[in-house]
């Protein structure tokens, strides 16, 4: 598959508000083939457990995030990445109000 329509898409960071106590998401992208969603998670806010059908990209876009990757925990800073295999088991948690990008690719 391909993206059908090329673009731009210019603001897209802030428009997803961290809200006290709360997660927030906002799908920027959605073509066939790739889906791009920001996130933003107030401290200790943040997703358990789980895993994806799809090579999945993370990249920190604000704050700082634990990030644990099949049972390895690391804590990512602005522009760090996490690459992953479908079906690789995954979780976060926000160390400090943070904003993060996910990028899906079939």
């Amino acid at each position: 598959m391909a993206i059908e329509h090329s673009s731009f898409r210019t603001g897209v960071t802030g428009e997803v508000p961290i809200e006290a106590g709360g997660r927030q998401t906002s799908v920027v992208v959605s073509e066939p083939g790739v889906r791009v969603v920001h996130f933003a998670l107030d401290t200790q806010q943040g997703l358990t457990e789980h895993s994806a059908p799809k090579n999945a990209i993370v990249q920190v876009l604000a704050g700082a995030i634990a990030f644990t990757l099949e049972g390895q925990t690391q804590t990512l800073s602005v522009g760090d990445l996490v690459v992953m295999a479908p079906g690789a088991r995954h979780a976060l948690v926000a160390v400090e109000p943070s904003r993060f990008s996910l990028t899906l690719i079939d």
